[in-house]
């Protein structure tokens, strides 16, 4: 019981991580096309 709670728990910490990744992604993408856009 207390495997699948860690790896439930695994998953969504990962899930949550690669939200984030692909946020930061985006934000410096357009940050980036802002800074280059005149």
């Amino acid at each position: 019981m207390s495997k699948s709670s860690m790896g439930g728990g695994a998953g969504f910490t990962t899930l949550v991580g690669y939200l984030l990744f692909l946020a930061a992604l985006g934000v410096a993408l357009v940050a980036t096309y802002l800074t280059l856009t005149p």
